[in-house]
């Protein structure tokens, strides 16, 4: 790293975040304090000549596929590309310029000098986010790193193609880079529907194109750059409106138990404490304060319960999930929620009372053969399906789903992994979640 060097993030990301959303700044104009440092004055933090101290920023969101730096004295760079849909996390990380930093980089480098880490994220935007792996799901991802130049700090990339696009008094400056040979390139820029330029070029890591296309533009957010093999776009950009978008508000610190409103957020900040390991919260007093509220709160009681059998206290993990399915039958002796039936057999099995433990995996497996063809005639408003994500018309369809998932459950806590089977179903929650637990 050095003075001419820029982190490159796409053109949407207007506000970055530190680890856990604790501190936001603007971006790539910071203009306020950030890491304990004044920016007041409006800074680029983009550029690594301008961050005197130990910095982290992660983006706040961004609809574009890519991420990377530039060096503007070599006019040479590196992106990372990969589906922002799964691939949304892009981050910069330095020791700062200052002497601190540069303390730092003599003991961690040879002769390189300053540098700076860029990182990318699947499945996660922030560092410290710990998303749910089911047991033996597997996630998959293709990402991408590539060098580039003369495109300095690009507007879109893809595998195949970089571009640039830079209004100024004069004119409108476009660049293009490509990963790959095309002797008939396309570059294709437009105003609306008025075409300002239309050549055809060779394009390669070695031969890049750039001009200046001289015109008025009254609005950029009217141009359009694409690059074309044939009839296949390589890449395109299309300038974003200007604007000054909210700044988010940082995470907040989890309120104590007493002062949370609802037995719903109690049981949320609990279930986040324990999915985070958090290292000074303990999600026992959320749960245990929403009991105090509602002692038969299904959802609190099978979290308790969960919580207490991972720690091998299984006979006070009993007793909270005879709780949550005294609720669960409270107007229906097969409810709708299974889990904590499950959850109560491998409680038993733990205590040695394997009979009582078949009961409830039966339990669960007689319900699910005895529902599996019934012919649902609900009104369509007065379904409440909570482990569906959306709403189906089949009803019949979404029934025999969800009876194949509390089949597959029974056999699961059976140890019948080859019998379980529980089928894939997008709009079932917890079919998905356990899903996994069958391979």
């Amino acid at each position: 790293m050095n003075e001419n060097t820029q982190s490159i993030f796409p053109p949407d990301v207007h506000a970055v975040m530190d680890h856990g959303k604790r501190d936001v700044s603007r971006f790539p104009i910071a203009t306020g304090v950030y890491y304990k440092h004044d920016y007041s004055a409006g800074v680029d933090i983009s550029r690594y000549k301008n961050i005197p101290v130990p910095t982290s920023y992660m983006a706040e969101r961004s609809d574009f596929d890519f991420v990377g730096g530039y060096d503007y004295g070599r006019g040479a760079g590196i992106l990372h590309v990969a589906d922002h849909h799964i691939s949304p996390g892009k981050k910069q990380w330095t020791w700062g310029c200052g002497d601190f930093g540069r303390a730092w980089d003599r003991s961690l480098t040879d002769e390189d000098g300053p540098y700076v880490e860029l990182m990318t994220g699947v499945y996660t935007d922030n560092q410290p986010d710990f998303t749910w792996l089911k047991p033996f799901e597997e996630k998959t991802f293709t990402q991408y790193f590539m060098p580039y130049k003369a495109a300095g700090a690009v507007k879109n990339a893809t595998v195949d193609a970089v571009v640039n696009l830079e209004t100024g008094a004069e004119g409108v400056t476009v660049t293009a880079y490509a990963s790959g040979k095309y002797p008939h390139a396309r570059i294709l820029l437009t105003d609306g529907s008025r075409v300002l330029l239309d050549e055809e070029t060779v394009l390669s890591p070695v031969q890049t194109y750039q001009k200046m296309v001289p015109c008025a533009v009254e609005d950029e957010a009217e141009l359009t750059l694409k690059v074309l093999d044939g009839a296949r776009e390589l890449a395109s950009c299309t300038p974003l409106r200007r604007e000054i978008p909210k700044l988010p508000e940082p995470a907040q610190a989890a309120k104590a138990p007493e002062d949370i409103m609802t037995c719903e957020e109690l049981y949320l900040t609990g279930l986040h404490l324990e999915q985070y390991r958090h290292a000074t919260f303990r999600p026992d007093p959320y749960y245990l304060e929403g009991l105090k509220r509602d002692p038969g709160d299904i959802r609190l009681n099978n979290a308790c319960g969960s919580l207490l059998l991972r720690r091998g206290q299984f006979e006070r993990a009993e007793r909270y999930f005879r709780k949550a399915l005294e609720r669960c039958a409270w107007r229906n002796p097969n409810p709708y929620d299974s889990e904590p039936y499950y959850n109560l057999g491998l409680a038993l099995e733990k205590l040695d009372r394997p009979a009582e433990a078949k009961a409830r995996f039966n339990k669960l497996l007689d319900y699910g053969e005895r529902h599996i063809f019934d012919q649902m005639r609900v009104s369509y408003f007065a379904v409440s399906l909570p482990d569906f994500q959306i709403f189906d018309d089949d009803l019949d369809k979404r029934n025999r789903a969800h009876c194949h998932y509390l089949i597959g459950l029974a056999r699961l806590g059976m140890g019948q992994k080859k019998e379980a089977a529980i089928r894939e179903e997008p709009s079932h929650q917890n079919a998905i979640r356990y899903r996994g637990m069958c391979r």
